[in-house]
């Protein structure tokens, strides 16, 4: 999405496994960063993106995969 980030932690803070909207399992993990700006560029494979609250990822326009993340918050 052409923006740059600095690695905090090496080692993931967060990994879990779920199904896709497709079914497909997935491996999700989560990595400490800091962004250097918030100047987003829409990618061809990018559909959107947004920040969102802690309750907020439990919305039906969040991915089925990413919603276990609020357990961690």
């Amino acid at each position: 999405m052409g923006v740059r980030c600095h690695v905090i932690e090496r080692v993931p803070r967060f990994a879990w496994t779920a199904r896709d909207k497709d079914g497909v399992w997935r491996l999700v993990l989560c990595f400490a960063i800091e962004l250097e700006s918030l100047d987003f560029t829409k990618s061809e494979e990018c559909v959107g993106y947004r920040f969102v609250a802690k309750q907020d990822l439990d919305s039906p326009w969040v991915a089925p995969q990413t919603r276990p993340l609020a357990a961690w918050l």
